[in-house]
């Protein structure tokens, strides 16, 4: 699905086409990475949005910038989407 060129420029940290699905795809199994693993990556960085997870990975976040975050904003997203863990589900 890659050429070598664009899996050398990907992996250089170089700027590509967004990878759609089966691209996404082929990477995780040739990475041996989950699907789900690739695209929280993917979503880094070429949206710039990163995935927050709870500690027992229940609950994520998609939050906009999350890397770019000053510290302390970043211990506030993470003790949100732990506040959102303990919330009762019906």
């Amino acid at each position: 699905l890659w050429g070598r060129t664009t899996l050398d420029t990907l992996s250089r940290g170089g700027h590509i086409k967004t990878p759609k699905l089966p691209e996404l795809r082929a990477l995780a199994a040739g990475l041996q990475l989950t699907l789900g693993e690739v695209q929280e990556a993917n979503g880094s960085q070429f949206y710039g949005v990163d995935t927050v997870w709870s500690a027992d990975g229940e609950v994520r976040a998609l939050v906009e910038g999350y890397r770019e975050m000053s510290p302390e904003d970043q211990v506030r997203v993470r003790e949100f989407v732990e506040s959102r863990r303990r919330v009762k589900r019906v």
